[in-house]
């Protein structure tokens, strides 16, 4: 426990680097409590993504076929999977936030734990998540394509934008929604609207030219496109509009944290 603490000041530690071990053994314990106590056990990480994909396949190319031109040879779950890998990263941890401080009331009464690293902690839990869901991707085009594009290696720098967005965002949601209990209900309808308004089950080129600067503001639009490209159609990032949004999302971190750190003085109060 005095690991936590700062020897001089006697206060929680807030480097993120310094808790790094207790960062990871709780996204592990986070983990094995959603999957290992199930009777298929992390078969479930499996069963999720793959039980998704089925039914927006199935809704969107049967039921509402989508048109999607130059698709090629290219299964179009394979073009509605590679968008929804990013978006539900952000839609879990953001639909999470506003009740995260709330589930751990024991944690918030203890001053040496540093709370701020619970976003962490769900921001790793949905990662992990995702590597899976883009691992099968990557299995499916190896598979149908006999091979993968080159760009699969800018993946990293794709989820930069995503990881950095969701991370400021969670931080600003996870302090708001101890004064505000109304932010959790809020925030699920408007992570539902952001699926419509995000380019997942249709192309980006079918959005009338008057309302595409609705798409330009939303990050989610960039980042699914950026993940479909590199993917999918084999294309490099689009440099500048990734650079606008890794900015942004290093300011929304930076806020989001702030936020956070000078709002969590009152959390003992009110919960």
């Amino acid at each position: 426990m005095n690991s936590l603490v700062n020897p001089k000041t006697k206060t929680p530690k807030n480097n993120m680097w310094q808790h790094r071990y207790l960062i990871i053994q709780l996204v592990s314990h986070e983990l094995k409590a959603r999957y290992y106590t199930s009777f298929l056990g992390f078969l479930w990480i499996l069963f999720v993504p793959l039980s998704t994909l089925a039914i927006y396949t199935f809704v969107f190319s049967v039921v509402l076929p989508s048109t999607w031109r130059d698709s090629g040879s290219i299964p179009y779950a394979f073009i509605l999977f590679a968008a929804l890998i990013p978006f539900n990263l952000f839609s879990e941890v953001v639909n999470r936030s506003p009740g995260l401080i709330l589930s751990y009331p024991n944690y918030v009464k203890k001053v040496v734990f540093p709370l701020h690293i619970l976003p962490i902690v769900a921001l790793g839990s949905a990662f992990a998540d995702s590597l899976v869901s883009l691992a099968l991707l990557l299995i499916g085009l190896m598979v149908s394509l006999h091979n993968l594009p080159l760009t699969v290696l800018l993946l990293p720098l794709a989820y930069l934008p995503i990881l950095l967005i969701t991370l400021g965002t969670a931080w600003f949601l996870a302090a708001l929604g101890v004064y505000v209990r109304d932010v959790g209900p809020a925030i699920n309808i408007i992570t539902r609207l952001f699926f419509f308004l995000t380019p997942i089950v249709y192309p980006l080129e079918r959005i009338p030219q008057k309302y595409l600067w609705v798409m330009k503001f939303n990050p989610l639009s960039s980042v699914v496109e950026a993940f479909r490209d590199i993917l999918v159609w084999g294309k490099p990032l689009n440099w500048a509009e990734w650079s606008i949004w890794f900015m942004a999302g290093i300011c929304i971190t930076i806020l989001g944290y702030t936020w956070f750190m000078k709002t969590r003085t009152g959390f003992a109060d009110v919960l």
